[in-house]
């Protein structure tokens, strides 16, 4: 501030505290910039007392004592100048009791008012203080215990700065009192935050998040969505569209006519967003009126290639009158996104023909009676066909709940029901890892369509490692629906069922059984000391055998139509080794006496078939030798036979007795003598009969 001040004349060499150095209103220091030159004031009043006759000019002068930097007057006194300069005076205190006027009316509230612009070359210090209890609009202060600084909004104090806010861009109508941690906002934090904060967070549009943390992620009730970066959010599709799967545009060729009894799926694929089936619509031409049609929605087999599979939906019998579309109604069934179905059609017509377009192997179709959709389409496949004819699926889009989805990463419906969907196929699509992240305990192959638990890299539909299955009693292992291992309920049983013919083999507490489907027949059973029994349904030659490893010869074949066993050397020299004693067993043999056991004569057999003893004793008269007597087998031989006889005492030996019909037949022999045997003398031989 360089300002010339020019002191009015006076008698005396000094300038008194209590003189006034200039009467120029401040008013007029103001303004004169604005006042013509004549009436520019050369001087400005200070006078240094109590009382109105202090001016506002001395509030001037203060201000520039306080703030002014380096400052230069020049106070004329007299005919010369004398310069005043910075440095000459040491600090001017000012009270602002002594500036106020005599007729105040707040005496406990001093005040500085500067009605034009304050400039301060150096920096301003406002003393620490608590929020004033009656601010005014504009008013700034100093909080001493916040150290925060603050303005009044003609409402509030708010917060010029935070020292832990930083980078803070484009941020309005913020509630919470980042000072005080008083409302109902979100205070912002630093790189590392602290307290967790109570509050909400709500923004409308759409944001971009860089990292999140939170306890809870709530989508209201609604469905929640995490997209693949870029990808587009195909859930916005309106909940409801209609649209369609198949031929809907009518084609020139037909193929028929009549199609009585011969059902036909054909091949369709949702896209990445999927649905609620609701109708199959098909079109036949030259329709005979009271002609019917059942059309049948079906799940796929997902084999190369594929097949219709198990049923999903299926409509009631339909009378149709006219040629045309016939739009069929189905219980309403949901629809997998980027899933392939089967359509398919039946009709008692004759006469009907049906248009159709070229396709590969996009239908199959098998036979059987109108009336009924079968469960599955066909056990045993179908027959595939290229022609796509002109039927399609009537469904609605879905909203975003089961597999009616979009190309979100992750949906989870308003129930629970969640979807993880990757954009593109993967080996390790879905994983849960241990908390080190080294060890894989579950894995989701969708590349393969496989799943690996505890494998990363599963090579079957299933794949376990390391690990068992458990199953609980009462519970079963299927394939195609069919038991194949199953245990009771509890778990005494265990049976592994052939799902085709229905047989089972039985795994018991105590034993082992082999049965037929109801267990009313035994073909095995071990007990639980080891003995077992084979037993067939119905006799048979080859009931048991023990073969060689080609298959082509039996060492051992039981024959329980005929009761023998028959045991074959597989090597011409070789010989059957029976390490203990053979032991034969059956019924004995009938016996009657001859002609040359004399008058009178007993005759009696024991044993068996193979082996016994023979007692003949005669009567009286004898007198010539011939037939001693008769042995009748039990049962009959296959062939003759060959007897060996041993005498069994020595009147025996001395008779001379031999077999008489040995080679000629297989159900008796007959024992004859050459030699007139003694009156009333028991003979006796032991008999060995081999085959």
């Amino acid at each position: 501030m360089d300002q010339e001040i020019a002191a009015p004349p006076q008698d005396s060499g000094t300038v008194s505290a209590d003189t006034a150095i200039a009467t120029a209103s401040l008013d007029a220091v103001q303004n004169e910039g604005a006042l013509p030159d004549a009436q520019k004031p050369e001087y400005i009043v200070v006078k240094h007392g109590r009382g109105y006759g202090l001016r506002l000019a001395a509030i001037g002068l203060a201000i520039c004592l306080l703030l002014g930097g380096a400052i230069f007057m020049v106070v004329r006194r007299g005919g010369g100048n004398t310069l005043v300069q910075s440095g000459n005076f040491g600090l001017v205190k000012l009270p602002l009791t002594d500036l106020q006027k005599s007729d105040t009316t707040d005496a406990a509230s001093p005040s500085l008012q500067v009605n034009g612009r304050l400039q301060v070359a150096g920096s301003v210090v406002l003393n620490p203080s608590v929020e004033p209890s009656d601010p005014q609009s504009g008013q700034i202060y100093f909080d001493k215990s916040g150290k925060q600084l603050s303005y009044y909004d003609g409402s509030k104090f708010v917060a010029v700065g935070n020292s832990n806010v930083t980078n803070i861009t484009n941020v309005n109508n913020t509630t919470h009192n980042v000072l005080t941690g008083s409302g109902a906002g979100v205070q912002l934090q630093p790189a590392t935050p602290g307290t967790q904060q109570t509050g909400n967070f709500n923004v409308s549009g759409t944001g971009a998040v860089g990292k999140l943390q939170t306890t809870v992620i709530s989508s209201d009730g609604g469905t929640l969505y995490v997209n693949p970066a870029g990808a587009t959010a195909q859930q916005t599709i309106a909940a409801g569209t209609p649209a369609t799967l198949g031929l809907t545009t009518l084609a020139n060729s037909f193929e028929g006519p009549g199609w009585k009894d011969e059902r036909i799926a054909h091949k369709v694929s949702t896209g990445a967003v999927g649905g609620t089936a609701t109708s199959i619509a098909v079109y036949y031409a030259n329709v005979t009126p009271g002609d019917h049609v059942q059309v049948a929605l079906y799940d796929d087999d997902g084999d190369i290639p594929s097949k219709p599979s198990a049923l999903l939906a299926t409509s009631t019998i339909v009378t149709m009158s006219t040629s045309g579309w016939q739009t069929v109604t189905i219980p309403n069934t949901n629809l997998q996104a980027n899933t392939t179905y089967w359509l398919a059609v039946d009709t008692d017509s004759t006469t009907v023909t049906w248009p159709y377009v070229g396709g590969n192997q996009v239908s199959c179709f098998v036979y059987g009676p109108f009336g009924s959709m079968p469960n599955p389409f066909q056990t045993q496949g179908c027959f595939p066909g290229n022609n796509n004819h002109n039927i399609y699926l009537n469904y609605l889009l879905g909203a975003g709940t089961s597999g009616a989805l979009s190309s979100a990463s992750i949906v989870i419906g308003p129930t629970g029901q969640t979807l993880f969907q990757n954009s593109e196929d993967s080996t390790t699509a879905f994983r849960v890892q241990n908390s080190a992240g080294t060890t894989t305990i579950f894995n989701i192959d969708t590349q393969n369509g496989r799943i690996g638990i505890g494998k990363t890299t599963p090579a079957y539909k299933l794949d376990i490692a390391a690990g068992d299955i458990n199953l609980s009693n009462g519970r079963s292992l299927r394939y195609n629906g069919q038991q194949v291992l199953s245990t009771n309920g509890d778990g005494s049983k265990v049976s592994l069922t052939n799902f085709n013919s229905g047989g089972k083999i039985t795994a018991q507490s105590d034993s082992f059984l082999v049965q037929d489907s109801n267990a009313g027949s035994t073909k095995l059973s071990i007990d639980n000391n080891g003995a077992t029994t084979f037993k067939n349904v119905n006799n048979s030659t080859t009931a048991f055998r023990i073969q060689n490893a080609a298959g082509t010869s039996s060492i051992l074949t039981v024959d329980t139509t005929n009761s023998v066993v028959t045991i074959t050397s597989l090597v011409s020299t070789g010989n059957i080794t029976v390490g203990g004693h053979i032991i034969t067993a059956g019924t004995a043999p009938a016996s009657t006496a001859g002609t040359a056991a004399c008058t009178t004569p007993t005759v009696s057999v024991t044993g068996n078939d193979t082996s016994g003893t023979i007692s003949v004793t005669t009567g009286t008269g004898c007198a010539s030798g011939g037939d001693l007597a008769t042995v009748t087998f039990a049962t009959a031989f296959a062939a003759a036979p060959r007897i060996i006889l041993t005498p069994g005492s020595s009147a025996t030996l001395g008779l001379g007795a031999y077999v008489d019909n040995s080679t000629t037949t297989t159900t008796d022999f007959t024992i004859g003598t050459n030699t007139t045997p003694t009156d009333s003398t028991t003979y006796t031989w032991n008999y060995l009969a081999v085959q």
